[in-house]
């Protein structure tokens, strides 16, 4: 037992010495921390800090202001723009101890030790939770936030507790998801969820009316900037200002590229698929795999992204790269709607999941960043897993992710370097 625990504290140090490592070596992995992201990041906590009422009012940002006016008050305490790069960057290690709570909740079979190894690397070495932790910007926090919120769902579902606590569960939920949605707005999607699985396991009244008044009051001011003081902000500003309203809003685009990801980071589980169940489920879908494959023939005549509007996803970005065509991609975006046709395996958490990756993400670009590492994580806490075998957390499966994480890593040095 006592080799066990300090195997555990031991491999809890190292994988904090390879963080501080990174803070020291300005590690910049998804390339847009340090040279754009941060530069414009840093003018708006500045503008804040120097300026707070002229400044709010001007603000122009397809993000919410929440997260630069909350590291706005760290200037006016004072601290440089490093000493405020050093403590966010620790906001990480939060999500990771609420991840394990979470993993340990939802798997109580799995070893602590597993766990542990798990969750460093869904965590630590996300490219995205990593690089927009060493240089500031609004994901981590409001990751932070949403981790702690299924973590409170989580303990609804799975703990055996009394009606007051069940209460305190959905309060508390409903309370941090309002903060990773005040950040990070489009996170508030994943309010329709949890409201379906809390109405779901209980048919209480009072409930159903904590839910209902909860969020209504914890949204009020963001109904109020968002519809009033500055209107539909997250399409103020994007990587392309000249693209017509045709292509910026075309959710062909989205349900494409979107889809592709969801494979992308789903791809290890194919290992775990049941053959079995695989075969029963096709012929049980087939009267929605047919109208799939007429939705994606159609489709394609009106998938019009470009490169240039920023993102597209690793097999967007591949296709192009290999050959200059989208063929490829739109081979891997086939394969990638049947595969989600067959994981959400006509269940309605699943469906109602998959329409939130999808809707999300409301601006043009589309960063294959913005997913990592949330789809995984979704996953494993909260999708129906009834298409594959039964045990879906397994010691070869963990280390199959962890080499897909280091190769996914490795896919953003070699696009580095290129």
């Amino acid at each position: 037992m006592k080799k066990k625990l300090n195997n555990f504290n031991l491999l809890l140090l190292l994988s904090y010495l390879t963080l501080i490592l990174g803070f020291f070596f300005r590690e910049n992995i998804t390339t847009g921390g340090i040279n754009i992201d941060w530069v414009y990041h840093k003018k708006l906590i500045s503008g804040f800090a120097n300026d707070f009422q002229n400044y709010f009012s001007i603000y122009n940002n397809r993000h919410s202001p929440v997260f630069y006016i909350i590291l706005s008050y760290f200037k006016k305490l004072g601290l440089d723009f490093e000493p405020i790069r050093f403590l966010h960057f620790h906001v990480n290690l939060i999500t990771l101890f609420f991840t394990y709570k979470c993993i340990k909740i939802k798997y109580p079979d799995i070893k602590k030790l597993n766990i542990l190894f798990l969750v460093l690397f869904i965590i630590l070495l996300s490219p995205n939770l990593r690089t927009s932790g060493y240089w500031p910007s609004p994901y981590p926090l409001s990751m932070t936030f949403l981790v702690i919120s299924f973590y409170y769902c989580l303990r609804f579902l799975y703990e055996k507790s009394t009606e007051n606590d069940k209460i305190k569960f959905i309060f508390l939920n409903i309370f941090f998801l309002a903060l990773s949605s005040y950040i990070s707005p489009n996170l508030c999607l994943f309010g329709v969820y949890f409201a379906y699985v809390f109405l779901e396991k209980n048919k209480n009244k009072n409930i159903i009316l904590i839910i209902i008044l909860a969020n209504f009051l914890l949204s009020l001011p963001a109904i109020y900037y968002t519809f009033i003081y500055n209107k539909f902000f997250m399409f103020n500003l994007t990587v392309s200002e000249d693209v017509q309203d045709s292509i910026r809003f075309n959710f062909i685009n989205k349900i494409f590229i979107i889809s592709s990801i969801i494979l992308f980071h789903l791809l290890p589980f194919v290992l775990k698929l049941d053959s079995k169940k695989i075969i029963l489920n096709f012929k049980s879908q087939i009267k929605f795999i047919l109208p799939l494959i007429l939705f994606f023939i159609l489709a394609l005549n009106n998938f019009n992204f470009k490169p240039e509007y920023g993102g597209g996803g690793i097999f967007y970005q591949l296709s192009n790269f290999l050959t200059n065509s989208n063929y490829l991609f739109f081979a891997l975006t086939f394969i990638s709607l049947i595969f989600i046709l067959l994981v959400i395996n006509k269940k309605i958490n699943n469906f109602i999941l998959i329409i939130i990756f999808l809707m999300m993400n409301p601006q043009l670009s589309i960063y294959h960043r913005y997913y990592d590492p949330l789809i995984l994580l979704t996953f494993l806490l909260f999708f129906n897993h009834k298409v594959f075998k039964k045990k879906i957390l397994e010691n070869n499966i963990i280390i199959v992710l962890f080499i897909y994480t280091m190769l996914f890593n490795l896919l953003y040095v070699l696009k580095n370097l290129i």
